[in-house]
């Protein structure tokens, strides 16, 4: 698929059978990667979507140039639950992610518009509905790419297409010792995926630059199924899961789900608790390796000062560990910090090393209030069977 970075320039859109927009535009171009505001008209019945488009001056050059009106697929569970969600002549953001053999496009909140995370119960249910229907797709961001990375590649061209790109992206991924960097866990969260739609929504009104988001796990995944989709012989109907793939396509749709359910579990403004989930895969000398976060923000006062409650759970199963479970709690000024683990020889490790990590944090000036360690289970994918009958999108995050 096209690059997301750079100016989008606008080009007129097909004019619609029932004549939206004034005769006399010449035939249009729709490029991949271009992006326009738009406006929802309607959701079809083939589950295509209706949207106007703003006039482009091509026609008479008057004031009674008349929007265009184009018919258009959809790209993507983001692209989904704000299609649910969108009412009539509500403003939003596409960006064309195909344009033959018919338009495809992906649907961006448009900057400044209202959150999803507000939704009617109505909305709720429909993007409930969304995330069942996108959990038994998903997988595991980490055993998947290391699976890619690791296969032989076949010598159908298509799958070597996609694994060039797999292995690039892999190569790409932080390290163990990157994300123990406050800046390096920073820039891994944000380049995670779950915030892509997110950066591209607020990069600016159409025609400017976008964001750089070359580096995003999403943005590489798409690419590199979209590169396999559009290999001679794939055709529509089978797509990235057709059998000369050699199963590379089923792999990089499901890791693209287990993205947008991700997005789906999330929670946005005016919702308590606030929640954020993200899952970071990592080289290590072993393999890729993943970290699941999930982060929580209770509204809550302290002391006369709004504060809010902010919890941060991290799981992670490495191989000298095995299963870890981190949450990290911040309420009213003060920092907990609590370790369960399974086996019993990582419960010693971590009370052995709790001075050094004591000492680690006072040199960032922070003290925590108890630090704990305990032997427990710990489920190692949480996000894969979550606890919540819905969820929610946030593309304010």
């Amino acid at each position: 698929m096209g690059d997301f970075t750079g100016s989008r320039p606008l080009l007129p859109l097909p004019a619609s059978a029932d004549g939206a927009r004034a005769g006399g535009v010449r035939d249009p171009l729709a490029a991949v990667g271009q992006r326009m505001e738009v406006r929802m008209i309607e959701r079809l019945a083939d589950g295509n979507v209706r949207l106007q488009v703003p006039a482009t001056g091509g026609g008479s050059g008057g004031s009674g140039d008349r929007p265009g009106v184009m018919v258009a697929r959809l790209a993507g569970a983001m692209s989904e639950a704000l299609a649910a969600r969108a009412e009539s002549g509500q403003r939003l953001m596409a960006e064309v992610t195909r344009s033959s053999p018919s338009l495809e496009v992906r649907l961006l909140p448009a900057a400044g518009s209202p959150g999803i995370g507000t939704g009617s119960p109505a909305e709720t249910d429909r993007l409930g509905a969304l995330l069942r229907r996108t959990l038994p797709a998903a997988r595991a961001l980490a055993p998947t790419l290391q699976a890619l990375s690791a296969a032989a590649t076949p010598p159908d061209p298509r799958a070597d297409t996609a694994s060039t790109r797999i292995d690039a992206l892999v190569r790409g991924l932080p390290d163990a010792s990157g994300l123990t960097r406050p800046e390096g866990l920073q820039q891994a969260t944000r380049a995670s995926g779950v915030w892509l739609e997110s950066m591209l929504a607020q990069s600016g009104t159409p025609g400017s630059a976008g964001p750089n988001v070359s580096g995003d796990l999403k943005a590489r995944l798409l690419r590199a199924a979209d590169a396999l989709r559009q290999m001679p012989g794939t055709g529509p109907g089978g797509g990235a899961g057709s059998a000369p793939a050699g199963g590379t396509g089923p792999l990089l749709e499901g890791m693209l789900a287990r993205l947008a359910s991700l997005q789906l579990q999330a929670t946005g403004d005016g919702a308590d608790p606030q929640r954020w989930l993200f899952e970071l895969p990592f080289r290590t000398p072993q393999g890729v390796q993943g970290l699941h976060g999930e982060i929580e923000r209770h509204a809550g006062e302290h002391d006369g000062a709004t504060e809010g409650d902010w919890r941060c759970h991290l799981t992670l199963d490495l191989p000298a560990l095995g299963p870890t479970l981190i949450v990290l709690h911040s309420r009213a000024g003060q920092l907990h910090v609590h370790f369960t683990a399974e086996r019993a020889e990582t419960v010693e490790r971590l009370q052995a090393g709790q001075g050094s990590l004591r000492d680690n944090l006072a040199a960032r000036d922070l003290e925590p209030a108890s630090l704990a360690v305990r032997q427990g289970d710990v489920d190692t994918d949480p996000q894969a069977r979550p606890d919540r009958a819905h969820g929610m999108l946030d593309e304010q995050a």
